[in-house]
Order: C-alpha cells, then sequence, then structure tokens
C-alpha cells in the first residue's frame, strides 16, 4: 500500500471518528432527557437525581409558585382577587405554602407532572387544606373545597439548542393553554441537567 493512500485511509478513519463523536454530543442532552424519563418510569429515583440541579429548579419556580398558591386561595374560598393589604398580612402563610408547594413538586415525579400537565403537585392538598381551613375564619366567609377532575392534557413536545450549553425543551399543554419551558444545562462534554422552569400562558 502506497505511503498516499495510507494517509487517504488514515484521514477518512480520522473524519468518520470526528463526524461520529460530534454527532454523539449533539444528542447528548436527547439521552440525558430520555435517560430522566425512563428513570422516572421505572422509579428510579436515585438515578433521576442526577439529571436534576435541585436548587436552581427551586429557584425558578418560586414566583409562579406563589402565583399558584393564590390563585388556589382564590379557588378555595371562591372570591376574584386577594387585597394588598391580605397579601401582606398573609405573607408568611403564603410563604409557608409556597415551600410546601416547591417541595412537592421540585422531585422527580412532581417534575414529570408539571412538565407533562403544567400543574403542580397535588400531594400538598392535605397539608394546605389544613392551613387554609386555619385561614378561613378571618379570611372569607361560606368558603368550600371544590376538587374538579382535569381533563386528560395534549401536549405538544418541541426540543431545540439555545446554544452550545444550553437545550431547552417545550411542552405545549393545549388544554391548559400553558407552555412549560424546562431549561437544560450542560454539566461537563457529555453531561447535561435539568436547570429551571418557565411558566407561559397564552
Amino acid at each position: 500500500m502506497s505511503r498516499t493512500r495510507l494517509f487517504n485511509n488514515l484521514s477518512l478513519s480520522i473524519i468518520s471518528l470526528l463526524l461520529l463523536f460530534s454527532g454523539y454530543l449533539y444528542i447528548t442532552p436527547y439521552l440525558s432527557i430520555l435517560s430522566l424519563k425512563n428513570a422516572i418510569d421505572n422509579k428510579d429515583i436515585l438515578k433521576a437525581n442526577k439529571y436534576i440541579n435541585y436548587p436552581s429548579v427551586r429557584k425558578s419556580i418560586q414566583k409562579e409558585v406563589e402565583k399558584e398558591v393564590l390563585k388556589v386561595l382564590r379557588e378555595q374560598y371562591s372570591v376574584r382577587n386577594i387585597s394588598q393589604i391580605e397579601k401582606v398580612i398573609f405573607k408568611p402563610v403564603i410563604t409557608s405554602l409556597s415551600k410546601l408547594m416547591i417541595e412537592a413538586t421540585v422531585n422527580p415525579n412532581g417534575l414529570n407532572l408539571l412538565v407533562n400537565n403544567g400543574t403542580f403537585s397535588s400531594s400538598l392538598n392535605n397539608r394546605q387544606d389544613r392551613v387554609n381551613k386555619a385561614l378561613a375564619p378571618s379570611l372569607y366567609q361560606n368558603g368550600s373545597s371544590q376538587h374538579k377532575k382535569q381533563p386528560r392534557k395534549e401536549t405538544k413536545i418541541i426540543m431545540y439548542y439555545e446554544d452550545p450549553f444550553n437545550f431547552i425543551l417545550k411542552s405545549d399543554i393545549k388544554n391548559s393553554k400553558k407552555i412549560v419551558i424546562t431549561k437544560w444545562k450542560r454539566e461537563a462534554l457529555i453531561s447535561w441537567k435539568l436547570f429551571s422552569i418557565n411558566i407561559r400562558n397564552y
């Protein structure tokens, strides 16, 4: 085999390896998302935890959770709005409920529910009801709790790179008219973690 032919074969091999490695790098966020989904489906919490940056996710949903707590309070007591004075007075309770809701949501199963259905974990209900009942005499009169069965959500998933270090998974939930945007960040060359969640209504 001539030296030129050997050089050409070596060059082709190197180019092929580079293309394969580049292709693998490109699909790594998809593989991380799929691995998280499989871990949740298999109830493998330890494996699922490897793909979630818990502190950053908790921080990212703080404002949305507070809005959800206020929404739940309005629905619980059949009122349209909670005044600014009431928000100030009951801020410690709202903060406490928000922490409970974040705790119930920011775990593999709760995040799966949020991303696919656009709803926060219902595991908070019992604890939340106890606090709400304590508030009832001072907040509102003749309040009642109503738990409605939610319809099956129709979800459209879109995934794309924002830049080489950030990957977006967007869940367009038609029935709820919500878009749940999850951002994944590259932790290492081939490692990705769920970093933040943002919810938009339309």
